[in-house]
């Protein structure tokens, strides 16, 4: 059993006590969306974002990748989007630029969890973008 923090705003506000479910669901989606690399470079064509360790010149589909700079220090943990709070998730969806939209995930213990964004795919690809890792 883990325990995560509840946050609201800048203090904790009380612990969500989360089973096995909830770890392998955050474990998956950290795997999923880790990234250790610094380097973001853009397809010219697609738009599409790919993130490198090193600086050089990339290739995909025959197309010199175009380099947009430092990658960042990340979004963070997923814990920290993770809320039993609807309200504090939908303060956190406005932080981020979501526009106060959270979608809710069910645990194994039937516990109701609030994430930022509409669906998780959109939170998905916001944290991907955004260089979440587990820190």
């Amino acid at each position: 059993m883990i325990q995560l923090p509840v946050q609201n705003g800048r203090q904790d506000i009380g612990l969500v006590k989360c089973g096995d479910k909830m770890k392998k669901y955050i474990n998956a989606m950290n795997e999923y969306l880790k990234s250790s690399s610094d380097y973001r470079y853009e397809d010219p064509r697609t738009g599409e974002v790919f993130i490198y360790s090193r600086k050089g010149t990339y290739r995909k589909n025959g197309r010199v990748l175009v380099y947009r700079g430092r990658a960042g220090k990340g979004a963070g943990p997923m814990e920290d989007y993770v809320f039993s709070d609807r309200r504090v998730a939908v303060k956190k969806s406005e932080e981020i630029g979501m526009n106060g939209r959270v979608h809710t995930t069910e645990l194994g213990d039937g516990t109701i969890v609030y994430i930022p964004g509409a669906t998780e795919k959109e939170f998905k690809r916001w944290y991907k973008e955004n260089d979440g890792r587990d820190i």
